[in-house]
């Protein structure tokens, strides 16, 4: 839904300067009307990935146990309640905070003037 909106949001006027410069129609929208629509529906999707990671487990998607999993038999074998739960948040930021300084970098790239 939010592709579209970005692509209804390039104006008609830049379509059709396009084709007046002999564009084809897979050049405008490579070069003329996805530029644009990115930097509109960015931001909207970089929350919504940051909001998936959260929900999710990061780790099962790579390959490795899950970090809730693995704090669960932590906890059930060594009685500590806490530890492993403290350890787990923390990886869970580390992620995240790594994750929102890449898109903020990617961003930046995308919004930045020339």
């Amino acid at each position: 839904m939010q592709g579209r909106i970005g692509i209804k949001s390039v104006g008609i006027e830049q379509i059709e300067a396009g084709i007046s410069m002999g564009f084809t129609k897979i050049q405008i929208l490579l070069y003329i009307v996805l530029p644009q629509a990115i930097k509109v529906v960015f931001p909207v999707y970089k929350g919504e990935v940051i909001t998936i990671i959260k929900l999710t487990s990061i780790v099962g998607y790579i390959g490795v146990q899950d970090l809730t999993r693995a704090t669960d038999i932590i906890r059930s074998q060594t009685f500590d309640a806490f530890f492993p739960l403290i350890l787990t948040t923390i990886l869970y930021f580390m992620v995240i905070g790594m994750l929102i300084l890449i898109l903020n970098y990617i961003e930046k790239r995308i919004n930045r003037e020339k």
